[in-house]
């Protein structure tokens, strides 16, 4: 039988997915991914949570998730070695970045995303934003 997920794992998982948008740095970007959020677990929310396709869309948008917080990982730490190369004799390995506030810092989440429906749409927003931001 297929386990399903409770209404409060899917309110985390929206909000860890809405932690990530945050970090995107580019407005633009951020928005798209924003409208695209909302739209994908709005599409989703008839699903009763025991039923497979629930279960799948809750599982790739984890996977989301994870990759999303992956280039960000990345992006945060190339902008560490750029600040570094400005200027060498700061400590910037134990300071925060701008995008990396609060508000923004990087969760591992259980619950991964739900923007599952158009992975192609998700997919060319990240790289899009990736192009731009390294």
């Amino acid at each position: 039988a297929t386990s399903g997920y409770g209404r409060s794992q899917v309110i985390a998982l929206y909000r860890s997915c809405r932690r990530a948008m945050l970090r995107i740095p580019d407005p633009g970007q951020r928005q798209m991914y924003d409208t695209h959020l909302k739209t994908s677990f709005r599409a989703k929310r008839h699903l009763f949570p025991e039923s497979r396709e629930a279960v799948l869309a809750i599982d790739d948008a984890r996977e989301q998730l994870d990759r999303m917080n992956y280039y960000h990982s990345i992006r945060e730490e190339k902008e560490r070695e750029q600040q570094q190369q400005l200027d060498p004799s700061s400590k910037q390995n134990n300071k925060l970045l701008p995008s990396e506030s609060a508000a923004s810092t990087p969760q591992k989440s259980s619950s991964s995303e739900v923007c599952a429906d158009a992975d192609d749409i998700k997919n060319e927003i990240v790289q899009n934003w990736l192009k731009e931001a390294l």
